[in-house]
């Protein structure tokens, strides 16, 4: 029983970890530096208490095989539900989209678009 709470948080960690990190990169792009910082200290201490466990005792594989696989489903969930999109300052890939259909796919030429509609 231990074995399997402690992979699964191990797994855990590593899928908040994840996250964080996505979540962090996007709010120093937008220049929020304070907030980014914030969640780069949460995401540190993810991460520092999923490798403590980890490299505790590297005999037992399992817990190599349960940080692999937090990231890897971390960066599976964030692609396939997309929350941290959701939470994201900014705009949405859909917002993207529809910017660029209303200036008519001009963004992509070089040309300024104000979003007023083309005669």
């Amino acid at each position: 029983m231990a074995v399997v709470l402690t992979v699964l948080g191990i797994i855990a960690l590593r899928l908040i970890d994840v996250s964080i990190g996505a979540l962090r990169i996007q709010y120093l792009v937008r220049g929020r530096r304070v907030v980014a910082g914030l969640l780069g200290f949460v995401e540190s201490l993810t991460w520092v208490v999923a490798a403590g466990l980890v490299l505790s005792d590297l005999n037992e594989w399992y817990k190599v095989v349960a940080y692999a696989a937090g990231f890897g489903l971390g960066t599976a969930a964030r692609r396939i539900s997309g929350w941290p999109d959701r939470l994201r300052p900014g705009l949405r890939p859909d917002h993207v989209a529809d910017r660029y259909a209303r200036c008519g796919g001009t963004a992509a030429r070089g040309r300024i678009c104000r979003h007023r509609p083309q005669r």
